[in-house]
């Protein structure tokens, strides 16, 4: 049996839960919205002029990456608000509930319905980043008028980048697993500004670890 079948043997109630959200959140327009809007930015990106004196293509990288991850993250926050903060107000979740379902296995069945939208977008719109990012090799070479770069050159960009989607993804499923906890208590609001939150400090972590160096002792005290 494929994988998918033995976990719905193994988990009906989990596997249907969650088979149910990601067929709801991938008919929502938002979802192709947002697939769209990372379409057209990785499609764009490569030929935007960044004047980074040969540093274009570490640009393309960083935007692509935080164009991904971001579309992702908001396909998530706002799936699990819909999917669980409005039917717990809406007492939806009640009637699922009041069945021999568990909440534990409904809270799982909705997080691993969440997943599956955003790692689609994720393989559609790594494939299209990898893709974007082989492409400026070849671009910026011509633009400055250099010699056409070999296959080898564009596959050592891709596969650069290559852990760089694997550790996006996995940071996307750790936000998405914070989104599902506060949509249990908090409407779409408050939970967008609380993810919105952690998304900053913890990039801003290495920035205040490495001022923690300096002698400003506010600095120093706040990265610690």
């Amino acid at each position: 049996p494929t994988p998918v079948t033995a976990f719905f043997s193994v988990a009906p109630k989990i596997a249907a839960i969650g088979w149910t959200t990601s067929k709801e959140a991938m008919s929502q327009p938002l979802f192709y919205v947002l697939l769209a809007i990372g379409v057209f930015g990785l499609i764009l990106f490569p030929f935007v002029p960044y004047n980074t004196l040969g540093e274009d293509i570490k640009m393309v990288k960083d935007e692509g990456l935080t164009l991904i991850m971001i579309l992702s993250i908001l396909m998530a926050l706002w799936t699990a608000s819909v999917s669980i903060a409005e039917e717990i107000e809406g007492r939806t979740a009640l009637t699922l509930l009041s069945k021999p379902v568990g909440r534990r296995e409904f809270i799982m069945g909705k997080f691993l319905g969440i997943l599956v939208p955003v790692a689609i977008m994720f393989i559609v719109l790594g494939a299209l980043f990898l893709a974007s990012v082989s492409f400026k090799v070849v671009y910026d070479a011509r633009e400055t008028s250099q010699g056409d770069p070999t296959l080898a050159d564009c596959q050592r960009e891709m596969l650069q980048i290559a852990p760089g989607l694997l550790l996006a993804f996995m940071e996307a499923v750790v936000l998405t697993a914070i989104s599902v906890a506060i949509s249990t208590r908090l409407p779409m609001l408050a939970n967008l500004i609380i993810c919105a939150s952690i998304y900053v400090l913890g990039h801003l972590v290495p920035i205040l670890a490495n001022s923690a160096v300096g002698q400003i002792e506010f600095v120093r005290f706040v990265a610690n």
